[in-house]
């Protein structure tokens, strides 16, 4: 794993929020997840000084938008319920910290699920808007 430090995490939330902004393609969505990713992970080493980089984290999350929204405090009437997301070739459940990859390879979620999903990412995207 490459080490990334908290102004580089930064960043690259800036830079994946100007290209997932007013798109509503599951490429869109995926930069969008990776920017609710870095901002939560830049958040997280902002609050930990003691942590340079993300290889310093011992417990590291990867893609576990869950893991990182509880260990950046996220309040939880800030952005709701986490939604429960299923494929649609054959509605099998698909959790948060895989969205990403069935985006990235072209496997369809359900519609309604993926909409929901998509809002409560842009839900935690403001927050760490408020918070970077």
């Amino acid at each position: 794993m490459i080490p990334a430090k908290e102004n580089e995490l930064r960043h690259a939330f800036e830079q994946h929020t100007k290209l997932a902004k007013n798109g509503t393609s599951p490429s869109h969505y995926l930069l969008l997840f990776y920017a609710v990713e870095c901002g939560l992970k830049s958040i997280f080493l902002n609050k930990n000084p003691n942590y340079a980089n993300t290889n310093n984290i011992p417990q590291f999350h990867g893609h576990d938008l869950e893991r990182w929204i509880k260990d950046s405090t996220i309040p939880a009437n800030a952005i709701g319920a986490t939604p429960k997301i299923h494929l649609q070739t054959n509605n099998s459940s698909c959790s948060i910290k895989d969205t990403h990859q069935a985006w990235r390879y072209g496997i369809v979620l359900s519609p309604t699920d993926e909409q929901k999903l998509v809002n409560w990412l842009k839900q935690i995207h403001n927050w760490i808007e408020e918070e970077i």
